[in-house]
C-alpha cells in the first residue's frame, strides 16, 4: 500500500478546503463541541470531512480515531488511522497564519508500529512526510534534523502554559534562561515536525495534554528522520494507541539537545 500517496491526496483536499474557507471568512464559525471536548469551527469540521473520505475510499477498513468525530469503525479495524485535521485552531480561528493538519497511520496499535505519517502547513503548503525507505521529506526533498547542539544556539518550541505545570515550573523557568530563541507558535504538530526537518532544534511539550492525533505521527517524523524523543509522562511501548491517552514529551534534533533539556529536570 502506497501510504504517502494517500497522504498527498488528503492533504491536497484539506488545504484547497482550509484556504477557501479562510477566503470567504467561514473558517471561524462555531459549529458545536467535538468528540474530546474541544469547541470545533467550521475549518475543523470541513477539513476533517475532505480529509476522511480519502481515507475511507483508500482505507475502507479502517480505524479513523480524529479529533472532531471521535473513532469512525470497528476497534479491530486496520490499519488505525490518527487525524487532526486542524492543529492550531486558535489560529485559525483569529487568522494567524500558523496551523496544520496531521495525518498518522498505525498497522498495529503501538508507537512502534506506525507506518505513515504527514504533517502540512494549511497556510503556505509545505509538506513534511515519511517516505516508504523510512526517510522523512519536507516538500519532496529528503531532509535531516540540525546538527546544533548548543542550547545557547538552539531555536525551541516550549508549550508555555505555566498555570498547569505545577512542579515542573522550576524545570522551564531552569530552560528559558538557557535558551537564547524560545518560542511557541500554537499548533504542536507542526512545531514537533519541524524538529524532523532542521528547522526547530527540539519541541518541549511540558504538559500532558497533548492526544495521539496530535502528536504521535510528528513524532514518528522526528524518530524517522534520525533525531530523539523522551515521552514524560508514559511508557509510549506500552500505549494502545486507541485509548485516549494524553502526553507530554521532548523531541530534540540530536541526543545531545535532548539530553542538554533533560538535566534541567529535577
Amino acid at each position: 500500500m502506497n501510504y504517502r500517496n494517500i497522504l498527498e491526496k488528503a492533504f491536497n483536499s484539506a488545504e484547497r478546503v482550509a484556504k477557501q474557507l479562510q477566503k470567504n471568512g467561514k473558517a471561524s464559525h462555531p459549529i458545536s463541541k467535538g468528540s474530546f471536548g474541544d469547541l470545533t469551527y467550521q475549518i475543523d469540521k470541513d477539513v476533517e470531512t475532505e480529509i476522511m473520505e480519502i481515507i475511507q475510499a483508500y482505507l475502507p477498513k479502517s480505524l479513523i480515531i480524529s479529533e472532531e468525530i471521535g473513532l469512525v469503525g470497528d476497534l479491530s479495524g486496520q490499519p488505525i488511522v490518527l487525524i487532526d485535521p486542524v492543529d492550531g485552531s486558535t489560529n485559525a480561528f483569529r487568522n494567524v497564519p500558523f496551523y496544520s493538519s496531521a495525518i498518522t497511520i498505525v498497522d498495529g496499535y503501538k508507537f512502534s508500529d506506525v507506518v505513515s505519517a504527514g504533517v502540512v502547513d494549511l497556510v503556505n503548503g509545505d509538506r513534511i512526510l515519511s517516505n516508504d525507505n523510512g526517510k522523512v521529506l519536507f516538500n519532496g526533498t529528503s531532509v535531516n534534523p540540525s546538527s546544533t547542539n548548543i542550547l545557547d544556539d538552539a531555536y525551541i518550541s516550549v508549550n508555555m502554559r505555566i498555570r498547569d505545570m505545577g512542579n515542573e515550573k522550576k524545570w522551564l523557568i531552569s530552560l528559558l534562561r538557557e535558551i537564547r530563541y524560545p518560542r511557541f507558535l500554537g499548533s504542536a504538530a507542526l512545531e514537533t515536525a519541524y524538529v524532523a526537518v532542521g528547522k526547530s532544534n527540539a519541541f518541549i511539550q511540558i504538559i500532558p495534554n497533548l492526544r495521539t492525533f496530535d502528536c504521535i505521527g510528528a513524532l514518528f517524523l522526528v524518530k524517522s528522520a534520525g533525531g530523539w524523543i523522551e515521552f514524560l509522562n508514559n511508557d509510549i511501548d506500552n500505549v494502545d494507541l486507541r485509548k485516549p491517552e494524553r502526553f507530554s514529551y521532548v523531541a530534540a534534533s540530536n541526543s545531545t539537545i535532548g539530553d542538554l533539556i533533560m538535566s534541567f529536570r529535577t
